[in-house]
């Protein structure tokens, strides 16, 4: 039986090399979204995330008044290897009412969006309130279900818990929040690291993903996983090489016992990330040579 710990994987890297095997440059294409959620970004800058996202077959992600220059970009250039959209509601605070983010939901999805990342209501869920972080979630999940009833492909709900500002206790909690709306609402789910805009008030904290975070996440979702729920961890947050993904995909629960990927390895991880392509470029040159 494989026997992983955060530690073992950061420091083993015969480990990582031997999952590494099991991964294709188009296996990481498939589980990047690649994101632009700088406020000034300009239609260019669009243009150029669809371009590199088209030739590493990824998603892309972007705020939901882009959504329309994400398409008229797929259609300007011939695009037609981007995975799909994924648009951020409640962006980065997750303060909004849930009325709000309900109707922003909606507003996307009528743009052409096809997957959401939702920022949880960080405040409340630091006071204690944890009914009103499930039922906000449970609102976006269900209007996103109704939403894509019609659609031939399950809908995908990514929930951000923001956790540099979390206690690890605290993390484990939101995660099992998410897993637990997924488990209610059926809805293909990823409880997600960070937004990368996030302020820790002690500045030794990291702002965004770790393997510790990933691995402490999928300990506490893991017992619905085993149940049938679709919940998975979505790393987000300064991800810029090959090897910090295999790590974080170890960490996920990713492979088998022989470090094969399992073949539900899309439900699993989702990496956010503006440095797609030259997470696949670092992965040529350190696996595949």
């Amino acid at each position: 039986m494989l026997i992983l710990t955060p530690e073992r994987i950061k420091s083993d890297s015969k480990l990582v090399a031997q999952a590494a095997k099991s991964i294709t440059p188009k296996i990481l294409g498939k589980i990047i979204d690649l994101t632009v959620l700088n406020p000034a970004a300009t239609v260019l800058d669009i243009e150029k995330l669809c371009i590199e996202a088209n030739e590493i077959e990824s998603f892309v992600c972007v705020y939901g008044s882009r959504v329309l220059d994400v398409y008229k970009s797929a259609s300007r250039f011939n695009l037609k290897r981007i995975r799909g959209i994924v648009s951020v509601i409640g962006f980065p605070s997750g303060a909004q009412t849930t009325l709000a983010k309900t109707a922003e939901v909606q507003d996307v999805f009528g743009t052409g969006a096809d997957e959401i990342d939702m920022v949880l209501n960080v405040g409340k869920f630091l006071d204690g309130n944890g009914f009103y972080v499930y039922d906000d979630i449970y609102a976006v999940a269900s209007v996103l279900k109704a939403a894509r009833a019609n659609e031939c492909s399950a809908p995908v709900l990514k929930v951000i818990q923001e956790n540099c500002l979390l206690t690890d206790e605290q993390k484990r909690m939101a995660a099992r929040i998410t897993a637990e709306v997924a488990k209610e609402t059926e809805v293909r789910m990823f409880a997600k690291t960070s937004t990368g805009f996030g302020k820790p008030k002690d500045w030794n904290t990291p702002v965004g993903a770790t393997v510790e975070d990933v691995w402490l996440m999928h300990e506490e979702i893991k017992p619905l996983q085993e149940q049938g729920v679709v919940i998975g961890i979505k790393a987000a947050g300064g991800i810029k090489d090959a090897r910090s993904v295999i790590q974080m995909m170890l960490a996920a629960g990713c492979f088998n016992d022989d470090l094969t990927l399992k073949k539900i390895f899309l439900d699993l991880f989702r990496v956010g990330a503006s440095a797609g392509k030259a997470i696949i470029e670092d992965f040529r040159k350190n696996f595949m040579s």
